[in-house]
């Protein structure tokens, strides 16, 4: 038992001894090891067996979800993502084929059943309905979630996000006669910008509960509730 308990670490140690650029020392639970040499460099300690497995798992996923469980910990969380990125990326799409694997006929089954509208409202309120302070400290005043359009060096954030917005609008040519259906509302800023740039209605739809709450203040908040419906 003891055995199959450490063969979680033993795999992880395999896979990096791919490393060809920079050094990773791991030390903690499960033993201590070095691989590679020279820059970008980090140092991981495990704090716990069960980040291993749930590396094998669950891939990239767990890598993530094991750090905030505080499985491991690294001194330089940053110079590890750069040693990954230009050591492990194939290694990383292996993983995650590799959970699917581990987890065998459950994950198969589960991959074949058809998405519910259950399971849907489930998996994006575990994104979005995350506190809106969050978003709001990555995205720009609009809360637009999706790349910018940067038209010239030195655009901001917020310039980029009208940018993208303003093509948005324009491709599809909208009149104060149209009437858009946006699917997926996020906090709003679609519809916001059509309704007062180009006078025509929009109906948006969330499953996000946050989502809705925010993008139906926003509307009230600039009266244009007679122009835009979100819906959840």
């Amino acid at each position: 038992m003891r055995e199959l308990a450490e063969l979680p670490a033993a795999v992880v140690r395999r896979m990096a001894a791919s490393i060809t650029e920079g050094t990773l020392v791991v030390d903690g639970v499960g033993g201590g090891w070095k691989v590679g040499a020279g820059e970008p460099s980090a140092h991981v300690t495990v704090n716990d067996r069960r980040a291993y497995a749930a590396l094998l798992r669950r891939g990239s996923n767990g890598f993530a979800e094991s750090y905030v469980a505080g499985w491991w910990d690294c001194d330089d969380l940053t110079g590890l993502i750069r040693l990954l990125i230009a050591n492990l990326a194939k290694s990383l799409r292996t993983l995650d084929r590799l959970g699917k694997a581990v987890n065998g006929p459950v994950s198969l089954w589960q991959g074949l059943q058809p998405p519910s509208k259950e399971s849907d409202r489930r998996n994006v309120r575990a994104h979005y309905d995350l506190p809106v302070d969050l978003f709001a400290a990555m995205l720009d005043e609009s809360m637009t979630y999706s790349c910018g359009v940067f038209e010239r060096p030195g655009s901001t954030l917020a310039g980029a996000q009208r940018a993208k917005l303003g093509r948005i609008c324009s491709k599809l040519d909208l009149q104060p006669t149209d009437h858009v259906i946006e699917i997926g509302t996020g906090w709003g800023s679609f519809a916001l910008h059509a309704a007062r740039a180009y006078g025509c209605r929009v109906t948006t739809t969330t499953v996000s509960r946050s989502q809705y709450e925010v993008a139906t203040r926003r509307v009230a908040d600039v009266g244009l509730e007679h122009r835009i419906r979100v819906l959840e």
